[in-house]
């Protein structure tokens, strides 16, 4: 029993470190966290996001302005109102609402805030720019392959 006991702990705690020998996602997410928030990020700044390499060739772009509203989202935390500027076309259904989380260089974006669906976007903000990807897909248990999203600080 005990035997088992250790082959289910080395097994999930194998899991959670990279295969590569790269430090996890929660190692790397950890650092950027300690790290002082650039100062580009800021309450009034304008930014733009985009999904440069679109799995499906609809390249989206959203330009907002960084507030310091509090908003709810479907993830736990501190999460703050973005102001949409410039965003993708919606069509009929009711406007997204676009949020941010920020702790040091760790900077999570919601885009779209009112609905439980698809998961936020995870990244790291560097003097001026940020890249990041989904952290879940659309639909769980099929494959997904999670779009990179870049922004950068617009003056």
């Amino acid at each position: 029993m005990k035997i088992l006991a250790a082959l289910a702990l080395t097994s999930m705690l194998a899991g959670c470190t990279s295969t590569r020998g790269e430090p996890s996602d929660a190692e790397r997410f950890a650092t950027l966290v300690a790290e002082p928030t650039p100062p580009e990020w800021r309450v009034g700044a304008v930014w733009e996001f985009s999904n440069p390499e679109p799995h499906d060739g609809s390249r989206s772009s959203w330009t907002v302005r960084v507030t310091n509203t509090p908003i709810e989202t479907c993830t736990s935390g501190e999460w703050r109102e973005l102001e949409p500027i410039r965003t993708p076309v919606q069509g009929t259904r009711e406007p997204a609402r676009y949020a941010y989380s920020v702790s040091g260089r760790l900077l999570m974006l919601d885009f779209n805030a009112g609905t439980c669906d698809i998961g936020d976007i995870r990244g790291e903000l560097t003097d001026g720019s940020f890249v990041g990807q989904r952290s879940a897909g659309p639909f769980p248990g099929r494959d997904f392959v999670a779009p990179r999203i870049v922004g950068r600080s617009v003056p």
